[in-house]
């Protein structure tokens, strides 16, 4: 078998034993890689709960939301269902994986632009001309919601006013 193949075979079969390795594959920016990888999503719902609060909430900003209301909020999921995550040794659905993908490509970008973690996170809060002085966060709850905060974080990139 050529390398080639090889190489494709391997990236069919990627498997991905826990939400870290999906950030380390959507922060590699290979869409054939981050794709074959969604399909063979093999973390349960309960390490998905973990990392979550670990990576996506800190105690430490000021956030008018309770931690499971912003996270279930992310995750386009009833605070009920995200509670339930917490326990559930349930392979994680791809749909969730997707939007967990979206969400780190957003974060990872934000935390570029802003060069910390806790200056994006500030910002993400804070209310926003552009947004009708809604906080960034209050519209990561759709992919065109995602797309615009992304575009806001573009402009701050090159320095443009927001």
């Amino acid at each position: 078998m050529t390398a080639i193949t090889e190489r494709a075979k391997s990236i069919h079969y990627t498997t991905v034993k826990k939400p870290e390795e999906l950030e380390s594959i959507v922060n590699s920016k290979n869409d054939k890689l981050l794709y074959f990888a969604l399909k063979n999503i093999h973390f349960t719902y309960n390490s998905l709960f973990t990392y979550l609060v670990k990576e996506f909430y800190f105690d430490s900003i000021q956030i008018s939301k309770s931690k499971s209301e912003l996270l279930s909020e992310l995750m386009e999921v009833s605070e009920s269902t995200f509670y339930r995550w917490k326990k559930s040794k349930k392979k994680v659905e791809e749909k969730y994986a997707e939007r967990l993908s979206e969400l780190i490509q957003l974060y990872t970008y934000g935390e570029e632009v802003f060069e910390s973690k806790v200056s994006f996170l500030e910002w993400l809060n804070s209310p926003n001309l552009h947004l009708d002085m809604k906080p960034p966060i209050e519209h990561l709850d759709s992919i065109p919601g995602i797309r615009y905060v992304k575009h806001l974080l573009d402009k701050i990139e090159y320095g443009v006013p927001v």
